[in-house]
């Protein structure tokens, strides 16, 4: 069984934290961009990790199909959620349950604000307009919460080792 995480990102910061999560963990690792490959198979999944961009106070709609469509399934594996957005404190707490199902956040064992960026340079006009108007950022800036990404990291890391070791168990007849 492998560790999957699937993730959507608009500007790049979704997937640097995905791919920096997946360096670090245990075992077989396979990330999916949901962009591209909305249907990964979950049949070898063992652990899986979900994350996306808030934009507006919105998860990405990749994001929220996957939930959606997978629902149920996502259900009966070990889940971890994350998020990147530039919101702080409550204001985060808040984007990160709207972004998640109720069924999903209470099953997963971790859930994470790792920060966001605003990368100028990746944006069209309409949406450094919208940046600057709303958020008040003028210029790229990068917001890496490096604490919050290595403690879901551990408790992943964790969590994997106890999946793996209650599929030993399991196989090998023991309860």
């Amino acid at each position: 069984m492998s560790t999957l995480i699937v993730y959507a990102s608009t500007h790049g910061f979704t997937e640097m934290c995905a791919q920096r999560i997946a360096r670090e963990l245990p075992g077989p690792v396979e990330t999916f961009d949901l962009s591209t490959h909305p249907h990964p198979d979950l049949s070898r999944a063992g652990v899986i990790l979900i994350g996306g961009s808030v934009h507006i106070g919105a998860i990405q709609p990749a994001v929220g199909e996957f939930c959606e469509r997978y629902h149920d399934r996502l259900l009966r594996h070990p889940l971890a959620l994350f998020i990147s957005c530039m919101k702080q404190d409550e204001e985060a707490a808040e984007q990160l349950e709207a972004a998640y199902p109720l069924r999903l956040r209470a099953h997963a064992f971790a859930t994470a604000r790792l920060g966001g960026a605003f990368y100028f340079d990746r944006m069209s006009m309409l949406q450094r307009w919208v940046v600057k108007n709303m958020a008040g950022v003028k210029k790229s800036v990068e917001d890496l919460d490096t604490a919050m990404l290595q403690s879901f990291i551990a408790t992943t890391c964790r969590q994997i080792r106890l999946y793996e070791r209650k599929r030993q168990l399991e196989t090998s007849g023991v309860n």
